[in-house]
């Protein structure tokens, strides 16, 4: 009205009017000042257009904007998830976002096949006590589908279950059944306090949040039974190095006790070479940590760099061996055997290839061997037909380059 009195013309203004038989109606009214003679404003001229159906366009592109952004928040928290509690709570966020009920809850079936609440919101511990095990199907139904009570008093119900129900302030509800790999692994509920009418969008909705579900649990079972294969194996290698030193030291006992230390030493190496792939689920290892572990038990005189770059199970193996070999000489003739002395490892992507360089420095003078150990053997046999791979023997310090093939910068699970 102040607009108005200024001369101000209202082109669009939205607001509500009531019909003669009391109905609300959204309209849009544009008002114009109407003035006499003398240019006064004496009143205003006002149309109101019906405009109810555009807004129920509008609400419903908005619902289901909400609805889209609620599944893809719920597929993104799955996708993200570290155990069940991280996939329950994220689908009781979903499902209250994408249907609006104001009670839900997740339940699931036991080893013995009863239908056991593990996530739930705004039920009472006696509800869920009274209704607990109550199911529409059962774990080897194969056709389960969406089951909805939009009035519970209309309902076809057992008479103390009703009761039970509408205690609660429970006036409708439905069972939505999520699948894991084909099966039904229980029932997630949503819950309204009066009488609902469930349109095919909302348990459309609720399907697919049901299947996303089902999906999510099924995918932690399988990482969870991945992991427990992945402990088994490093526990059975643990074991069969352990068994191989036993062996070992039975077989050696009239060897020389350095020569049995070495070999002890060697299995250790090779033991924290699996540790390091169980960690990284057998299927490859960072080469940083790789290097680190290896020349571990020979102090801190190193000077590691290098790009993150990945190494395959059965290279790290073999590049630990040899790691292991390199440092064990240091310690006896090289840079790592007068206390002052130091190792650079470094590694960088050559061409197609990851050079690898150890350079010793500070240590005693340095001499080719007359004759070649087992450790020498050993990085020769891993790494025989790469030409870039070689021994410098200077006399300020031994240098190894090791070529150690065409690396991945990142993980690939």
């Amino acid at each position: 009205m102040e607009r108005i009195r200024r001369g101000e013309l209202i082109g669009h203004y939205k607001t509500q009017r009531r019909r003669k038989d009391g109905t609300i109606v959204d309209v849009s009214l544009s008002v114009s000042p109407i003035k006499d003679s003398t240019d006064t404003i004496i009143g205003a001229s006002r149309i109101a257009r019906d405009i109810t159906a555009h807004e129920r366009v509008l609400k419903s592109l908005a619902e289901r904007m909400e609805e889209q952004a609620a599944v893809y928040q719920f597929t993104d928290r799955l996708f993200r998830a570290a155990s069940t509690e991280d996939i329950y709570n994220a689908a009781l966020d979903a499902i209250f976002r994408a249907l609006g009920c104001e009670r839900a809850s997740i339940l699931m079936f036991d080893d013995a096949g009863v239908m056991k609440f593990v996530a739930w919101r705004g039920l009472s511990d006696a509800y869920r006590r009274a209704v607990e095990g109550h199911s529409p199907w059962k774990p080897d139904t194969k056709d389960s589908g969406p089951v909805v009570m939009e009035d519970v008093d209309a309902a076809d119900l057992e008479p103390t279950l009703r009761a039970t129900v509408k205690g609660e302030g429970i006036g409708a509800l439905a069972f939505i059944p999520p699948m894991a790999k084909s099966e039904l692994v229980g029932k997630f509920m949503t819950y309204y306090e009066g009488a609902h009418k469930f349109t095919d969008a909302e348990v459309e909705l609720a399907v697919t949040i049901a299947r996303q579900l089902g999906f999510g649990i099924e995918r932690l079972r399988a990482e969870e039974g991945k992991q427990l294969l992945l402990k088994e194996s490093a526990h059975r290698v643990k074991n069969t190095l352990a068994t191989v030193q036993a062996i070992a030291a039975q077989t050696m006992r009239d060897a020389k006790p350095a020569n049995l230390e070495a070999f002890r030493a060697r299995l250790q190496a090779l033991g924290e070479a699996h540790d390091l792939l169980a960690s990284e689920n057998w299927h490859q290892a960072p080469l940083g940590e790789v290097v680190r572990r290896a020349l571990k038990p020979f102090g801190d005189r190193f000077i590691i760099q290098g790009s993150e770059v990945y190494l395959p199970a059965q290279a790290s193996l073999v590049l630990t061996m040899c790691l292991h070999e390199l440092a064990t000489n240091a310690a006896k003739y090289g840079a790592l055997s007068n206390g002052i002395g130091n190792v650079h490892v470094a590694w960088a992507v050559a061409g197609e290839s990851t050079l690898l360089t150890w350079m010793e420095v500070g240590g005693p003078p340095v001499t080719a061997p007359k004759r070649k150990g087992f450790g020498s053997l050993l990085i020769e046999e891993s790494f025989r037909g790469d030409q870039e791979s070689c021994f410098d023997y200077r006399r300020t310090g031994l240098i190894c380059v090791l070529a150690l093939g065409d690396l991945p910068k990142r993980v690939y699970n």
